[in-house]
C-alpha cells in the first residue's frame, strides 16, 4: 500500500465482547474485546486485520509488511504508534484530546 506521495491512515477499533469473556465483569478498555487494525490508503484500498492486542510486537510488523516505506503515515497519538517514525520518514499524528 502507499508509495511516494501517498498517505496511509492507520487506526484500530475495539469492538464486541469476546465470546469466552467472563460473565458479570465489566470490560475495561480493550479487556474482553476484539481488536481490528485498519490501514486505509487515501483514495485507494483499505486492509483490516484482527489483532490480539495493540502491543508494538503485534502492530508494527503488520504495518511494515503492508505499507511502502516511502508512504506518509497518519495515526492518532496512541502510544503504540509513536515509534513509526523509525520506519517511515513522514509520520503525523492527530491529538484527539484537542
Amino acid at each position: 500500500m502507499g508509495g511516494a506521495g501517498k498517505t496511509v491512515e492507520i487506526d484500530e477499533t475495539f469492538a464486541c465482547r469476546i465470546e469466552d469473556a467472563p460473565k458479570g465483569r465489566k470490560p475495561v478498555g480493550s479487556a474482553f474485546r476484539s481488536i481490528a487494525l485498519t490501514l486505509v490508503e487515501r483514495g485507494g484500498p483499505a486492509r483490516s486485520f484482527h489483532v490480539a492486542n495493540t502491543s508494538l510486537a503485534v502492530i508494527i510488523p503488520i504495518i511494515r509488511a503492508n505499507v511502502s516505506r516511502e508512504t506518509a503515515i497518519m495515526t492518532d497519538k496512541a502510544s503504540w504508534y509513536k515509534n513509526l517514525s523509525r520506519y517511515f520518514p513522514d509520520h503525523s499524528a492527530v491529538d484527539h484530546r484537542r
